[in-house]
């Protein structure tokens, strides 16, 4: 039988699709809310370390903001906008929801109660598997598993489940099922909760064999048609994104998602997503379009393919894939229909956070959302670099890149910079014989330049030209490419008087220091390095009262004239860590300050927990979000 959906028009759904996306991303000119979330999102994609998202508002039944932000890479050459096609990975289940519910609308031989078995004629009718309803399987009670996941499966042995059997083709019920079909079930259909997607496949077999129509083409023609929505599409081919490794953002490409279409495998732009949940709130899609939300299932927040929060007032739904995140949240219970949409291209974003600003910024008061920068406490124990960071309270607005190749950490420091943001400290070093650089970055007002990868003669020409043009030398960087010295540095507004000074030995460096301090020059930055052989310093000065420089100490020795100085009221602002014939040694520049400090040395960047739970041993991670919280932020930072 074929099934045509009803769509309801009313006067007051008007989608505007012939509004051109720059004009509803531009709105914000003469509209302070929108204006507001433009803020927000960038806010996030910097403060949370995304390379881009895009988001979409929907409001009183139309679209009111749809735009993209950041890049579709981090090598920032492709914009993400409101046409950037996505994927909606676990979104996909309300979608596939509307289309079962309103064969149960419209059908008299089809109901979400009935057992799959009535319909698929490739499922078991006997045994637990042919216990299970098609309410169960929308509802995440049926006893499927998800995946590979094995939570809430006790002692699931049954044998994994075969990706192959599906294939990167377009979409076939059949195949889908006989992925998962070998699976035993995890509990008894009906009495548990198990998220699985695999269990959204079945559902869609049951409303192919029950409605003689191909579920893909039901939706573009019943959903997708009428809806404008355009750029709906299976998810095909290789989607690209990012996840966090180790605090590094490492590209993750996932292939075809087809074989899990009606769980998680349709893609569209953000403005198409926002078309699909706009009809979800004004019910134009189903007779009773809250029942999606509202019918008992028993379960305590998963209704019939979405979430359900405060009493209705809220359902949403999110999607993960491997190198994104999706969200979709719909207010029902606001007067306004107010309805917030989230695409990020990775994996590690908090999407929630995103999501709720952003309906903060469209006045909702529910949430109470930090703004900080994001430093996730991981547990990755990959890599043997070890971290030593200097906190002091400067009331900073920082942000940590690490691990980015050259080209990267300048399209990022670019874009960072587009964004009031700056560097004062910044680190070399190589990795599997590439140049990578990590980099703190501060909120802040004021010129930056970053020069990087010159020669000895090379970089002091280029200290001269930034010293013309009233720019002064605030951290400078040697390191080793291709068995030559380079030489780079961070430079900031300033005057009077400044100098550099390079390969000195350590006691001729002493002198120079002294030389300096008599000439009302104070040291700020110091770079020791390895030079024929022999170790070598350089050093940056600039105006102002010379504090204390202490080198050559062992580890514990250097902790131990720290907690002196530290109590005299002489506060780090430079840490160096070093190899000589003698093992590693360590020195700091100290300044006379009433603000305190904090120091770590020799943490992995990741901790990791014990059995339970608890963070044993910390990572540099776990200490930077301690001291933040205290009121302390980063100031200089040390891959050993």
């Amino acid at each position: 039988m074929k099934i045509r959906i009803i769509i309801v028009i009313l006067a007051m759904i008007t989608f505007k699709s012939c509004v051109p996306m720059e004009e509803l991303g531009s709105s914000s000119e003469t509209n302070p809310t929108i204006s507001e979330v433009d803020k927000v999102v960038q806010d996030e994609i910097i403060k949370q370390n995304i390379p881009g998202a895009a988001v979409a508002v929907v409001k009183d039944g139309e679209i009111v903001h749809a735009n993209g932000y950041g890049h579709t890479s981090l090598s920032r050459n492709e914009p993400i906008t409101a046409n950037t096609v996505f994927r909606w990975a676990s979104i996909s289940k309300p979608l596939t929801a509307v289309a079962i519910l309103h064969l149960d609308e419209q059908d008299d031989d089809f109901s979400i109660e009935d057992k799959v078995s009535d319909h698929v004629s490739y499922w078991p009718d006997t045994g637990q598997k042919g216990n299970i309803t098609i309410k169960q399987l929308l509802s995440h009670r049926s006893g499927i598993i998800h995946y590979t996941n094995t939570d809430n499966c006790p002692g699931n042995s049954s044998p994994s489940p075969d990706f192959t059997a599906h294939g990167d083709d377009a979409f076939n019920a059949e195949n889908a099922v006989d992925i998962f079909k070998d699976q035993d079930l995890c509990f008894s259909p009906g009495s548990a909760y198990k998220y699985s997607t695999y269990g959204f496949s079945l559902a869609v077999a049951a409303f192919e064999e029950a409605s003689g129509e191909s579920y893909a083409d039901w939706v573009m023609d019943n959903i997708a048609q009428p809806l404008e929505i355009n750029s709906l599409q299976q998810g095909m081919g290789e989607s690209e994104g990012y996840n966090m490794s180790g605090g590094r953002l490492v590209d993750r490409s996932d292939g075809s998602k087809t074989s899990v279409l009606p769980g998680g495998g349709w893609e569209s732009n953000i403005r198409d997503l926002a078309l699909f949940g706009n009809a979800l709130l004004q019910g134009t899609l189903l007779l009773n379009t809250q029942r999606m939300w509202n019918e008992s299932t028993g379960n305590s927040i998963y209704r019939l393919g979405i979430y359900r929060y405060s009493g209705g007032n809220r359902a949403e739904h999110g999607g993960d894939h491997n190198n994104l995140r999706t969200k979709m949240d719909l207010y029902p219970g606001r007067s306004d229909s107010l309805g917030v949409f989230v695409y990020i291209n990775g994996r590690h974003a908090d999407r929630n956070r995103l999501a709720r600003r952003v309906a903060t910024a469209m006045g909702v008061t529910t949430w109470n959302v930090s703004d900080e920068a994001i430093v996730t406490e991981c547990t990755d124990q990959s890599g043997s670099n070890r971290y030593s960071a200097v906190w002091r309270s400067t009331g900073d607005d920082v942000i940590i890149r690490k691990g980015l190749s050259n080209d990267d950490f300048g399209s990022e420091w670019s874009y960072l910079r587009e964004h009031q943001y700056y560097t004062d400290d910044f680190e070399a070093y190589t990795e599997n014989g590439e140049l990578r650089w990590d980099g703190i970055f501060r909120k802040g007002t004021g010129g930056n330049a970053m020069w990087r990868n010159f020669t000895r003669d090379e970089f002091n020409q280029k200290w001269k030209e930034q010293s013309d043009l009233g720019y002064r030398l605030v951290d400078v960087e040697t390191y080793m490419v291709n068995g030559e010295r380079r030489w780079a540095g961070l430079f900031r507004p300033g005057s009077g008087p400044y100098a550099l000074f390079r390969y000195y030995s350590t006691s001729d460096f002493g002198d120079k220091r002294e030389e300096m301090a008599e000439s009302g020059l104070k040291l700020i930055d110091i770079e020791a390095f390895t030079h024929e052989g022999n170790l070598r310093w350089a050093g940056v000065w600039v105006e102002g009262e010379d504090g204390l420089l202490n080198r050559n100490y062992t580890q514990d020795e250097f902790g131990d004239l720290r907690n002196q100085r530290r109590a005299a009221g002489w506060k780090l602002i430079d840490i160096e860590r070093y190899n000589t014939n003698n093992g590693v040694r360590w020195a700091g520049i100290w300044e006379s300050s009433d603000s305190d400090e904090r120091l770590n040395r020799n943490y992995r960047y990741c901790g990791d927990k014990d059995d339970d739970g608890n963070w044993d041993p910390l990572g540099i991670t776990n200490r930077h979000n301690q001291w933040r919280s205290a009121g302390f932020e980063l100031i200089d930072w040390e891959r050993n």
